[in-house]
């Protein structure tokens, strides 16, 4: 087969009944057998990340809208009823879960939601991705990381050795080990282990929120009536999370256009109409985030019109 290399993001190559995924010189391979079933083989030590968001998930909203379900992208909790929060990354959405679940809120979901036309919404319990940025917005999560409390020390010299040495990580690693810096810089990544809350039940959605950045000096909240236009933002989100995958199978699809997929050409509108059956009847609000408030300052303008 052809492999072609794309260096921001790895490379990908296909033949006839197989396509190819390389991260990091790791191989994922995804064929159909004799009987007409999808196969994947990855190699030992391939992304598990790249896995997820690049294969197994966008698999799943298929499988899922098939049976008149769909993905949203957006972080839920629940207490009796489902409150789901959409956004762009660094937005909000993650602060607000971690926030509620404090308050006692069940973890639903962070990042994706599963939803049906019925206007439920499933728990989808992927491990919540704790941040620095996510830590300093909320002190009161160091108390839950598990371990001692020289950890805990240890991740906050981390955070702020970060904060200060990756704008010039070009030059510093000039002057401290490249590795050392790496490492260090590396850890705006890192996942903590945090207990919090539950996981919830299938619940009817009772809210919506759509968060969104601008630059403003407060926030501003509506209502939003027009589901039309929400549907179209939500299906949008959704297509971004999944854009890799949407790009492998487009160029697939370049080199044997006897191989379409029309459900997966076709999901947008199929997302959509599950989303309009899904909120017909729920409120939903739009948020618009100041770029540089606290999130604890935002975070009390709306926090009332949750419950």
């Amino acid at each position: 087969y052809k492999l072609v290399l794309d260096n921001t993001r790895g490379g990908w190559g296909f033949e006839k009944d197989a396509f190819y995924i390389v991260d990091k010189g790791k191989k994922l391979k995804m064929k159909t057998n004799v009987a007409g079933n999808l196969q994947i083989l990855c190699e030992f030590g391939f992304n598990e990340a790249v896995l997820l968001t690049d294969v197994i998930e966008p698999l799943m909203q298929l499988f899922f809208l098939r049976r008149g379900f769909s993905f949203i992208h957006a972080s839920t909790v629940s207490k009796e009823n489902g409150y789901c929060f959409c956004a762009f990354p660094r937005t909000g959405k993650t602060n607000t879960v971690l926030a509620l679940m404090q308050e006692g809120y069940d973890f639903m979901s962070d990042d994706l939601s599963i939803i049906n036309k019925e206007g439920m919404v499933f728990p989808y319990p992927c491990p919540i991705s704790v941040k620095p940025h996510n830590l300093n917005a909320l002190p009161s999560l160091y108390d839950k990381i598990e371990g001692s409390d020289f950890k805990k020390k240890r991740i906050s010299l981390q955070e702020w050795v970060v904060s200060h040495l990756a704008p010039y990580y070009k030059y510093a690693r000039h002057i401290i080990p490249a590795s050392w810096v790496s490492s260090l810089v590396d850890n705006k990544e890192k996942v903590y282990d945090i207990k919090l809350a539950g996981i919830g039940q299938p619940s009817k959605i009772s809210k919506l929120f759509l968060l969104i950045r601008e630059h403003d000096s407060k926030v501003k909240i509506k209502r939003i009536r027009n589901m039309e236009q929400l549907s179209t933002r939500l299906s949008a989100s959704l297509l971004f999370e999944h854009v890799w995958s949407l790009q492998n199978y487009f160029i697939y699809l370049f080199a044997f256009p006897d191989k379409r997929c029309g459900l997966l050409e076709n999901s947008q509108n199929l997302q959509k109409e599950i989303i309009l059956g899904a909120l017909s009847k729920t409120q939903c609000y739009q948020i618009n985030i100041p770029e540089n408030v606290p999130f604890n300052k935002s975070f009390a303008e709306y926090r009332d019109l949750i419950d």
